[in-house]
């Protein structure tokens, strides 16, 4: 009868302990396999973050190296610019004679009215030394 209570005591205590234990490691086996995952997820990302920084990298210097606008675009851009300052140019020499043809015309047309001028202002004057505001041939006029 002892050995069987002493066997139950025993059995017992150790069966209970052997329960607490095996509760312990599979609660710490799940931790390490959460902590496991964890580690490996943040692997894969670090590992996926490196390389698409490398090949933007590499694209990045790539497209950097090569001109973004075609050479032929910034040519014909800079042909007109360089035309339309040429029309500019052409423009100022034909309006600089047309005008030149106006001043001279003008000028002509100025001596000429010089003369009309002189002409109206000594027929006043003769008028005026003929008869004063007294004269008989002033009141005809008015």
């Amino acid at each position: 009868v002892k050995g069987v209570d002493r066997a139950s005591t025993t059995t017992v205590g150790a069966l209970k302990t052997a329960i607490t234990v095996a509760q312990a490691m599979t609660n710490q086996k799940l931790v390490l396999e959460q902590i496991t995952a964890l580690n490996t997820t943040t692997a894969n990302i670090i590992d996926g973050t490196s390389k698409m920084l490398k090949d933007n990298t590499a694209r990045i210097h790539e497209q950097a190296a090569s001109s973004t606008i075609p050479m032929e675009t910034l040519q014909r851009a800079f042909q007109n610019i360089y035309d339309t300052m040429d029309a500019i140019d052409t423009f100022k020499l034909k309006a600089l004679d047309s005008m030149k043809t106006t001043v001279t015309t003008l000028e002509g047309e100025v001596a000429k009215s010089k003369g009309y001028i002189a002409r109206a202002e000594g027929a006043s004057q003769a008028q005026a030394s003929v008869g004063g505001a007294d004269s008989p041939l002033a009141s005809l006029e008015g």
